[in-house]
């Protein structure tokens, strides 16, 4: 199955799935309520700007940035690469990072610990094949109650993930003007863990850049990022 981002996913379901408009109404005015009780501007979704939509490296390819970030919020620097498992897909899973990570949210989440702004939260603290990114700064994720029903839960800042992910592409060394569909990341994406450096970190640098993308197109067209499965 298919993860998408889509910048414009009211232009897009007027066009290719009618039948959705009405679900994504009611997302965005679930998603204003939320906005409201948080005392934050409501978001206004366009319809009439043309839809942008990128496919990332299926489900296991996001997961694998999250990964990096638990890493550097930890202060244990970019690890190695994820182990390859069934079929070649990253194992995550049972990062002891990113495990760290989620534990210290739980920790406030079950125990009512004071709510503090963590590293990375925009990255991590997001569904990775459901909700939406909004081109607003606000500094924290914003944790939806269950009555929403905001697909994802949580909703998260445009223009923060945009500075989460150019500091990670920083920690990775990436070129400045390493281009997303040039030769030299595709060979990356399609031999992850060989070679040196950046290199070895393809599919994790193809995610950072297409959410970068993504985020780019939701500020410049005020549309939210929205992920998709299909």
């Amino acid at each position: 199955m298919a993860l998408n981002l889509t910048v414009g996913i009211l232009a897009h379901a007027q066009r290719y799935s009618p039948d959705r408009l009405s679900y994504y109404g009611e997302q965005f005015a679930a998603v204003n309520t939320a906005l409201q009780e948080h005392g934050l501007p409501e978001h206004q979704e366009p319809d009439e700007i043309e839809a942008w939509s990128v496919e990332m490296f299926g489900h296991s390819g996001l997961p694998t940035l999250l990964r990096i970030a638990a890493h550097l919020w930890a202060g244990s620097g970019v690890p190695e690469p994820a182990k390859r498992g069934v079929a070649g897909v990253p194992e995550t899973g049972s990062d002891p990072a990113l495990l760290a990570y989620y534990d210290d949210v739980q920790k406030w989440l079950r125990d009512g610990a004071p709510r503090c702004r963590m590293a990375y939260e925009h990255l991590i603290l997001h569904s990775d094949d459901r909700g939406y990114y909004l081109p607003a700064r606000f500094p924290q994720v914003i944790f939806t109650p269950p009555s929403l029903n905001v697909a994802g839960t949580m909703i998260g800042s445009a223009p923060v993930l945009m500075d989460e992910c150019r500091q990670l592409l920083g920690a990775l060394a990436v070129p400045p003007d390493l281009d997303l569909q040039g030769d030299e990341l595709r060979e990356a994406v399609s031999s992850p863990g060989r070679g040196e450096g950046w290199h070895r970190y393809g599919i994790e640098i193809e995610s950072c850049l297409n959410l970068l993308a993504a985020c780019q197109r939701s500020l410049d067209t005020g549309a939210a990022v929205v992920f998709t499965s299909g």
